[in-house]
């Protein structure tokens, strides 16, 4: 094949790897020595000066190239436009903390190269493979997952959570218009989008420790790894975003009747103020998991994290007020204090719906434009009104 440029283009998705940019291209550079390669990282604007890194060892090093995103975060977003940035025909998706091995990468290259497979996966639970020094907790977890990726795969495949993976680029270009951009597990949502099926290798390799930096294992990407396969397979039906707020509002409905119940059951508080202590406590733990699960990607910390809790509550009040009114209207009239509370926190509900997504994490028309397609994804529909989203942010999730 004929290519003037790069033919093997590996992405790394950083955020805060300053001190291990250096140390993976000195080992490509020592791995790749037969190999037209670039390696592009794609940065999420990271406070440690990732990107600033990275664009000093370009000076010297014209392979290694930056993205440098300002004003969205994500693994899998992050590999997404690194591999849109790339023209090489080659494409592997590998991690920034040098727990994967850069000596398979030749293997790999030589089997899309030859035409013996269309992905070839790095993989931790075959024979000579492993994860290196996990905990118990976090090796349960991962092989969790695991097992639930080859049941929906279908695919005789040992790991499919792999971050660790290279690809011919027709398998990429095939998937890119489908693709989530959901959770962390790219691989994944690239061989749930294609829809025919693909010539799968797997190659060993042993997670190393990592060098430097801090793990983005957290246990809410269980939550966005339920979401991605939530957007898989209902997702052209129901708006996984949209899914993820009736969740939360499920989850302030449930808290409010209970602490409501509490209150003026067993405290025996009076209805109205029952109600209104109630809304305020549910309201807080509502914003604490919205900004948590719902809206990580729009994640607000320190005094923003109390300036949002309390523009939260100044929108949703509205809905609170009209719950506790319309409440104890009917609780007035007769209706059983249950049956009453319940109609309140449905009204306010369908309020809170709104108020969160277009007020307090700033979606706006963004969210409406969003949840009206029939499809969803990162790039589904992925020429947003410039007017309305300068910044191309309705894309983001």
């Amino acid at each position: 094949m004929s290519h003037s440029g790069p033919i093997l283009a590996i992405i790394v998705p950083t955020f805060n790897e300053v001190d291990n940019v250096g140390r993976l291209v000195s080992e490509l550079i020592d791995v790749l020595k037969d190999i037209e390669w670039e390696v592009i990282f794609v940065d999420d604007n990271s406070p440690d000066g990732t990107a600033t890194k990275v664009r000093r060892i370009s000076h010297s090093e014209s392979r290694v190239r930056c993205v440098h995103r300002i004003g969205r975060r994500g693994l899998s977003t992050a590999c997404i436009e690194g591999m849109l940035a790339s023209s090489a025909p080659y494409l592997v998706v590998m991690d920034c903390d040098l727990q994967h091995d850069p000596a398979i990468l030749n293997e790999m290259f030589r089997l899309l190269m030859d035409d013996e497979a269309d992905v070839v996966i790095g993989s931790r639970y075959i024979e000579g493979g492993g994860c290196g020094a996990w905990s118990k907790r976090r090796y349960r977890i991962s092989r969790a997952a695991t097992l639930i990726g080859r049941w929906v795969l279908s695919a005789d495949l040992k790991d499919p959570m792999s971050n660790f993976f290279g690809m011919r680029r027709e398998v990429f270009d095939e998937a890119a218009a489908g693709l989530s951009g959901l959770s962390f597990k790219i691989l994944l949502d690239i061989l749930m989008t294609v829809r025919r099926p693909l010539r799968l290798r797997e190659l060993p390799f042993v997670l190393g420790e990592r060098q430097a930096g801090n793990s983005k294992f957290e246990v809410v990407v269980a939550w966005e790894f339920m979401m991605l396969l939530a957007d898989k397979t209902i997702g052209s039906y129901i708006p996984v975003r949209l899914l993820a707020l009736m969740t939360s509002g499920a989850i302030l409905a449930i808290s409010h009747l209970a602490m409501f119940a509490l209150a003026h059951s067993v405290l025996g508080i009076g209805f109205v103020a029952a109600g209104a202590l109630s809304a305020t406590l549910s309201m807080t733990i509502s914003y604490a998991i919205s900004n948590v699960v719902t809206y990580r990607d729009r994640q607000k910390h320190g005094i923003r994290w109390f300036a949002g809790l309390a523009y939260f509550m100044t929108i949703c009040s509205i809905g609170a007020a009209t719950n506790v009114i319309f409440a104890g209207y009917l609780f007035n009239r007769g209706v059983d204090w249950f049956l009453a509370a319940l109609v309140g926190v449905l009204l306010w509900l369908a309020w809170n719906l709104t108020a969160m997504s277009s007020y307090v994490w700033g979606l706006g028309k963004q969210f409406a434009a969003q949840t009206a397609r029939p499809t969803s994804g990162i790039l589904r529909g992925s020429e947003p009104d410039q007017k309305s989203d300068p910044s191309g942010e309705m894309n983001a999730w």
